[in-house]
């Protein structure tokens, strides 16, 4: 018999498509899979304080995406912003699992649906066509084509950054948010550099 959880599909993507397209900087976070299953994804996103561990879940998500969008760097940046929603509306984000999962990911399983669903996360990235695509400890999972011919895939100037998952405990939110912005505000710098040519 087939549990909900296997075939409960996860509806990530752009949380808000209009808010998303309408950026100067389109973000994309590729992440693991959701934990939990059976619940409307996008709508949790567009309101993530509905559950109690947001925080773990996706606030360093906020954090660094707030201080991409805003210019700051990871000591302001550090910080919570007063409309947590609006910033999750102006982002995108997608699991290599389309199913739900559980607390702790099962590399095995990851890495099978990695495989699988390989070309429908090339076709989000194709539709999304992010500046900045975040792979939060997903690295290994995603194909190399996105890793490597991103700008194929995008049609544009796209920067791929490789970061700890954000439930990480290894650096500080600090260090990781730096992390990220330094590879962001290079890939800013060298884009603007070329555009004036």
């Amino acid at each position: 018999m087939t549990s909900k959880k296997e075939i409960w599909e996860v509806d990530d993507g752009a949380v808000d498509m209009e808010c998303y397209s309408a950026q100067d900087i389109k973000i994309l976070w590729i992440l693991r899979e959701t934990n939990g299953s059976d619940f409307s994804f996008k709508e949790f996103l567009q309101n993530p304080k509905v559950y109690n561990k947001w925080k773990s879940t996706v606030g360093l998500v906020v954090k660094t995406s707030n201080s991409i969008i805003e210019g700051l760097d990871g000591v302001k940046g550090n910080k919570y912003p007063k409309d947590i929603s609006m910033v999750m509306k102006k982002i995108a984000w997608i699991n290599v699992k389309k199913t739900g999962g559980e607390a702790r990911s099962n590399s095995n399983q990851l890495l099978h649906h990695a495989k699988e669903n390989a070309e429908i996360i090339e076709s989000q990235i194709r539709e999304l066509s992010p500046d900045v695509v975040i792979l939060a400890g997903t690295e290994r999972l995603v194909s190399d084509r996105v890793k490597n011919e991103i700008n194929d895939l995008t049609k544009k100037q796209t920067v791929v950054v490789r970061a700890y998952h954000t439930n990480q405990r290894t650096i500080t939110h600090e260090k990781y948010i730096d992390h990220i912005l330094d590879k962001v505000n290079q890939f800013l710098h060298e884009r603007s550099q070329i555009s004036r040519q």
